[in-house]
């Protein structure tokens, strides 16, 4: 399905304010079932509608699934598995300190 414009006043009334990636944009979801998400500039009477594969508003792990397809969603996922990562092996490569309380002997 191609991108096209609708009027403003239309989502306003009919379709539920969601969120989105491009916080500068106003956004707003079609009702069930819910694929058509619309952008809108603020201060504008026209917004960009595209379709989603998934509709976030479903169910939680719905809008985890959407939000790691987004381009900024991979990012920040892919971001946070290396973060966390690199902590593991920090964390694992620290030498034992034999002055501290080894609570699994005790």
């Amino acid at each position: 399905m191609e991108d096209f414009s609708i009027s403003r006043k239309f989502v306003q009334q009919d379709w539920q304010p969601s969120v989105g990636e491009k916080f500068w944009l106003d956004h707003f979801r079609e009702p069930p079932p819910g694929h058509l998400h619309a952008e809108c500039p603020r201060g504008s009477e026209k917004c960009q509608v595209h379709y989603d594969r998934i509709n976030p508003h479903n169910s939680l792990s719905d809008a985890v699934e959407h939000f790691v397809e987004s381009d900024l969603g991979f990012a920040i996922t892919v971001v946070s598995i290396v973060v966390g990562e690199a902590g593991l092996i920090y964390w694992l490569s620290k030498p034992c300190n034999p002055e501290s309380r080894n609570y699994w002997d005790s």
